[in-house]
């Protein structure tokens, strides 16, 4: 499986879902004002026909497709139930087809497609873990680029530039990580675009602006961070859609809008943040819709939501503005073809298209309804 015309093939596919994370305190726990929803975050990720999950004991599950060696088994087979690749693991990121896990140690680990996202200075399929960066708290993969934070709370940034994703003023593609700005507690990365919040609450975003995606009221293209908002606390992204969470709770959102991704009842694109909800502590976009998790522990969703019939009888194939999730779950991770769930007893559950294995249940029929993958106190879910 071979990738040609990067920007024409990944614009086309739209199959990326960016998971972003809180990381406020800059601690391995990472969490915002002692809330567990942004720990769950980082134990389960989703790719494009892949699937990632940590275990209780710390060590990293990987099944699905394999053809760039994103599992990590130093193997190109895909697997289609789930298979121990390495132990000690606290957080695990995807995009499409490749896979990032920081280890107890704070080290950074990746593996499968590279074409200068993996940060190991080269480019090629790795299909087995490499250490790239020590002292990382969290990583925000996108399509041919990726971010992380560190503990001294330096950005630090690699890979495909040609929009200037980077940040760096250039277009020039970095093969390894570089520091981009001091002072960030928060990151996202869409595509060919990024984000990150400073100490002081301030929003910066740069990159590509199709869609009015950095939010600063233009369609204009930054190579270089431009100052958004004040009084944030982290921001997400994903595509084209973006979303902030202010200090005071409220959610923001700006950018494409074509499925209701953005939550405002309008499928109008926004150049700059619009208000949604309140009291939100968590969210996760998706590639065609929104999950939000308020303080109180209630799950919203909304944009193509059609799948989610699974979750709950969502009657409509597109939820024009936040919608209750049924109770039973903490965290879903979704793409454009499946998706996992974790549910309150630290059960695993899948469902979705399952061409290679993904979904997790030994077979490669779609799933149309859940699957149980992990039983009950697989995963921590570190309730409190």
């Amino acid at each position: 499986m071979k990738k040609t015309g990067l920007i024409s093939n990944f614009l086309s596919k739209t199959l990326i879902v960016t998971l972003t994370l809180i990381t406020l305190g800059m601690t391995n726990k990472v969490n915002v004002e002692g809330k567990v929803f942004e720990i769950i975050e980082q134990k389960v990720a989703v790719g494009d026909k892949h699937s990632l999950a940590i275990k209780k004991d710390g060590t990293l599950w990987t099944w699905g497709g394999n053809y760039f060696g994103q599992l990590g088994d130093n193997t190109k087979i895909d697997k289609k139930t789930p298979v121990k690749v390495m132990s000690s693991a606290i957080s695990v990121y995807a995009s499409s087809d490749t896979s990032f896990v920081i280890k107890s140690d704070n080290s950074l680990w990746a593996f499968g497609y590279n074409n200068g996202n993996v940060g190991d200075g080269t480019v090629g399929i790795r299909t087995k873990p490499i250490k790239i960066l020590n002292d990382v708290v969290s990583v925000f993969p996108g399509i041919m680029a990726t971010f992380a934070i560190k503990q001294d709370k330096t950005l630090w940034v690699w890979g495909f530039n040609s929009e200037g994703e980077l940040g760096d003023g250039t277009k020039v593609k970095k093969l390894k990580p570089f520091k981009l700005m001091d002072n960030v507690v928060s990151a996202a990365i869409g595509i060919f675009y990024g984000f990150a919040v400073k100490t002081d609450g301030s929003l910066w975003a740069w990159g590509n602006n199709e869609h009015g995606n950095l939010g600063d009221g233009t369609k204009i293209n930054s190579t270089k961070p431009i100052k958004i908002m004040d009084d944030v606390s982290s921001v997400y992204a994903n595509n084209w859609s973006n979303f902030a969470i202010k200090k005071d709770g409220t959610l923001w959102a700006w950018g494409r809008n074509n499925d209701f991704q953005l939550g405002d009842g309008t499928q109008i694109d926004k150049l700059k943040p619009v208000k949604i909800m309140s009291d939100i502590d968590l969210v996760v976009p998706c590639t065609y819709s929104t999950f939000a998790i308020k303080e109180d522990g209630s799950m919203f969703a909304w944009g193509r939501t059609g799948s989610y019939k699974i979750l709950k009888n969502f009657t409509n194939l597109n939820e024009k503005i936040p919608k209750r999730v049924t109770d039973d779950f903490v965290m879903v991770k979704d793409i454009s073809n499946h998706g996992l769930a974790i549910k309150k007893d630290g059960s695993l559950y899948a469902w979705g298209k399952n061409s290679n294995g993904q979904v997790g249940n030994n077979s490669i029929i779609e799933c149309k309804s859940l699957v149980r993958i992990m039983t009950q106190g697989s995963i921590d879910v570190n309730l409190k």
